[in-house]
């Protein structure tokens, strides 16, 4: 055995203080590493952060960014985070979609037998054809009055001539034009009320219904319905007298061909204008009225060619009524009524 000087000792003593001196190096450059690829990585970074920002900017940047000593999150890798999944079902049919699409395809198959039953030749209509026609026409039919309507070509207006008692007889005033008083009220109004055309109106409806008799009932109607009592004052006919002569008349004229047109809605409608006219005709004159009568004029404008002409081309038709003697006056509330009227219209 070999006995080991104390210059052996010391040699190995150097020996292991060299080595532990490598490792301690080894290891110092171990742990220098990652900090000198972190700083190499900020390099660009910081340089591209300094060229567009100040330079305190650029400074504050380049200071290292603390470390974080936030504690990791230490759960066991063992553990596992379990998802649970809700079973998946199948979508349910939407009721509204196929209810929707069912309407839809029973309104085209609707539209295409009707246009198909319109559109058929008259000599192949049948049954079904005369049964759509009857149903359908009104609402799908299409005519040429739709698009070039039957417009108004002549103007109606209603006038009025009214009586009075003064000490030495009746008293006839001048025709009233009411129908021309409402309009000169509304010149320039684009949208004038229904008010303003009450008399043309009125007129207008008269004369349909009195169109509707016969001959001989438009001749008596245009006289006077008025008759003398026994005492020599005169009166108002009766209602029903009436009705029964013009329904005599009806019948004569017709000869049992047809049946006789009714006057029961004409003398509504003159009942109605005898309490108008009478109305009127005392917040005009200011008098207590006891006759009127009216006429309808037709006024027939000239043609778009020669509607700058001042010589007409049609003349003015009249179609004047016998004198009615209203059966009561009429009330101071009505009267009231027809005198703003006149201080609003024509004064």
């Amino acid at each position: 055995m070999t006995r080991h000087t104390p210059k052996s000792k010391a040699s190995r003593r150097a020996k292991a203080n060299a080595a532990a001196s490598k490792a301690a190096a080894a290891r110092k450059a171990a742990a220098a590493r990652p900090a000198a690829a972190a700083r190499e990585a900020a390099a660009p970074r910081e340089t591209a952060v300094a060229a567009t920002t100040p330079a305190a900017t650029a400074i504050a940047v380049k200071a290292p960014a603390p470390r974080d000593e936030t504690p990791r999150d230490e759960t066991p890798r063992d553990e596992t985070l379990r998802v649970t999944h809700a079973p998946r079902t199948k979508p349910k049919k939407k009721p509204l979609l196929a209810a929707a699409t069912a309407l839809t395809l029973a309104i085209a198959a609707g539209y295409v037998f009707v246009s198909t039953t319109f559109t058929f030749p008259p000599a192949s209509a049948n049954a079904a054809s005369e049964v759509v026609d009857d149903a359908f026409a009104p609402y799908f039919s299409q005519r040429w009055d739709v698009f070039a309507p039957n417009m108004l070509k002549v103007n109606s207006a209603l006038q009025i001539q009214v009586q009075w008692r003064e000490d030495d007889g009746l008293v006839h005033s001048d025709w009233v034009d009411v129908t021309g008083a409402e309009l000169e009220a509304v010149d320039g109004n684009p949208m004038p009320s229904r008010i303003a055309k009450s008399s043309a109106n009125a007129a207008v409806a008269y004369i349909t219904r009195f169109d509707e008799l016969t001959d001989a009932q438009k001749s008596r109607v245009q006289d006077t319905f008025i008759e003398r009592t026994d005492d020599g004052d005169f009166q108002p006919i009766p209602d029903a007298d009436l009705i029964a002569e013009l329904e005599a008349l009806g019948e004569d004229d017709t000869e049992g061909t047809e049946t006789a047109p009714s006057p029961v809605p004409l003398l509504r409608y003159d009942y109605m204008l005898i309490r108008f006219a009478t109305a009127y005709g005392e917040a005009y004159f200011d008098r207590e009225v006891e006759r009127v009568r009216w006429r309808v004029q037709f006024d027939r404008p000239n043609d778009f060619e020669h509607r700058n002409d001042t010589e007409r081309q049609s003349p003015l038709n009249e179609l004047e009524f016998g004198w009615r003697q209203p059966a009561s006056q009429p009330s101071d509330e009505a009267v009231a009524i027809f005198d703003d009227v006149i201080e609003r219209y024509d004064r």
